[in-house]
């Protein structure tokens, strides 16, 4: 997980222990928020005609947890990979309001990460939490080092390529999932406060997303953002690295051409192929 080089980030992953997170109160929060104090218009949001669990409008005001843990030097990621399609997935599919899970790993970092989306924080991601530290007491210690970074928040925008929703069941996707092979890409930015969120969110929406549509092999892309830190996650998912790459290059021209200073910093990154999903019947 890195902007030029690894970047740890240490957070427990049980309710106990401390968290790197994005905490918000829903998807009302995030607009409500984000205008306060501020003339500018918040973030109108419109559902979209086509709205799968894989990145469609449809997403937005849904619970987002992103769980980046260190794949131990002498472990192998593609078998910490085989123990998540196996094991950790079915639970996952078995969360209340479970919409969508991927995971993924970078031999090259050694970062081990998964997305899960939820429909709320309540019973879905704290339950996915409660499950993710139990299973990791059992199945992934061996493989890990450290604390998980867990890192949450409410999708504040959303979109997919027309062609990215998996159809049947979570328990028929479980094992691979539509989205197996695919390559996402996580990115953790720090926020300029001077740009309030609401506002952030719909620049992008109106901005940047017509552009990550166009570039070959898209398949979904969301973002999220906390109304207290302002701290913000987008994760873009594309056929290949290329595209991954692509998204970059295209994100940064387009920041650099309006002259929008959104963020802060350089953003940690996260990102690899996709080794295990599924996601909820529609």
């Amino acid at each position: 997980m890195s902007s030029n080089g690894p970047v740890r980030m240490d957070a427990a992953m049980s309710e106990t222990t401390r968290r790197v997170a994005l905490k918000l109160a829903g998807g009302a929060a995030l607009l409500a928020f984000a205008g306060a104090g501020s003339g500018r218009a918040a973030l109108a949001q419109e559902a979209s005609p086509v709205a799968s669990p894989a990145g469609g409008n449809g997403l937005n005001g849904k619970y987002v947890v992103i769980r980046i843990r260190t794949v131990k030097p002498d472990r192998s990621a593609d078998e910490l990979m085989a123990l998540i399609r196996d094991e950790f997935v079915p639970l996952m599919v078995d969360v209340p309001g479970f919409i969508w899970y991927v995971a993924g790993a970078n031999p090259e970092t050694r970062d081990q990460f998964s997305v899960g989306v939820f429909e709320d924080e309540e019973a879905g991601a704290a339950e996915s939490n409660r499950r993710a530290a139990e299973w990791g007491e059992q199945g992934a210690a061996d493989f890990v080092e450290g604390e998980p970074a867990v890192y949450e928040g409410v999708i504040g925008v959303a979109a997919e390529s027309s062609g990215a929703a998996v159809t049947g069941s979570p328990q028929a996707l479980a094992p691979s999932g539509g989205l197996v092979g695919k390559y996402v890409l996580i990115r953790l930015r720090q926020p300029n406060p001077e740009w309030p969120v609401a506002e952030v969110m719909q620049r992008i929406r109106e901005g940047y997303v017509p552009l990550v549509r166009e570039i070959p092999g898209f398949v979904s892309y969301f973002g999220s953002a906390d109304p207290v830190s302002g701290g913000q996650a987008y994760v873009g998912v594309f056929d290949d690295k290329a595209g991954a790459d692509e998204s970059t290059r295209v994100a940064g021209e387009w920041l650099r051409e309006n002259s929008y200073s959104f963020f802060e910093g350089d953003p940690t990154v996260a990102e690899g192929v996709i080794g295990a999903a599924a996601e909820a019947a529609e």
